[in-house]
């Protein structure tokens, strides 16, 4: 009995740590992909640190996040930060799609950018409005 639960542990925690390292892949494509469009919204000018951060919360915001929920981040330099927040999501043309508000503090004030992002046919979110 105990040796099947440990076997029965073991597989489950096999298949998250292979889960993860997919999601990490696919987050670190995704935030390529998503980063310019998104962040276009913006009059700021941010540094490469800060925009992988930044594009990484809106993956996450848009990917898994609750409606209305803040997906905070921070530049590890400190050069910037801000949160990104989803709306609820909706099929638009056959997409799914989800508005949303980023903020992003840059030299001190804030800058608050709003739009419509959706998920094209091969994974990436654009920013169609």
């Amino acid at each position: 009995m105990r040796a099947r639960m440990l076997i029965k542990f073991g597989a489950i925690a096999i298949i998250a740590t292979g889960c993860a390292s997919v999601s990490e892949q696919t987050a670190g494509q995704a935030s390529r992909s998503i980063g310019d469009s998104l962040l276009g919204v913006f009059g700021v000018s941010l540094d490469a640190e800060a925009r992988t951060e930044a594009s990484s919360a809106e993956l996450r915001a848009l990917e898994l996040g609750a409606p209305g929920v803040p997906e905070k981040w921070t530049a590890p330099n400190g050069s910037a930060y801000g949160e990104f927040v989803a709306g609820y999501p909706y099929e638009a043309r056959g997409l799914k799609c989800r508005d949303f508000t980023h903020t992003v503090y840059a030299s001190g004030r804030p800058e608050v950018g709003r739009g419509t992002a959706c998920r094209q046919p091969d994974g990436v979110w654009k920013r169609v409005g």
